[in-house]
């Protein structure tokens, strides 16, 4: 979780991970340093690698970023 933004809240039951296919070929076999590097430790974790990931602000055009990795993260649930 060190490689992650500063501003990334590391406290997770859960973490999803979705990293572009062409990362694997551009990093070869470093990228299972990459997603080491992503874990979060006591947090599950699963993923996928994708096509590319689609993002769009709603006020212009749909976009298709390749080589980029997208996470997701459930908080931990507090007192029930």
């Amino acid at each position: 979780a060190d490689a992650l933004s500063p501003g990334f809240d590391a406290r997770a039951d859960a973490l999803l991970t979705l990293c572009c296919a062409s990362r694997e070929l551009l990093l070869g076999s470093r990228i299972g340093l990459e997603l080491d590097a992503l874990r979060l430790r006591g947090a599950r974790q699963v993923g996928a690698l994708t096509i590319g990931e689609v993002v769009g602000d709603g006020a212009s055009m749909m976009r298709l970023h390749n080589k980029c990795v997208a996470l997701a993260a459930w908080p931990e649930e507090r007192d029930r």
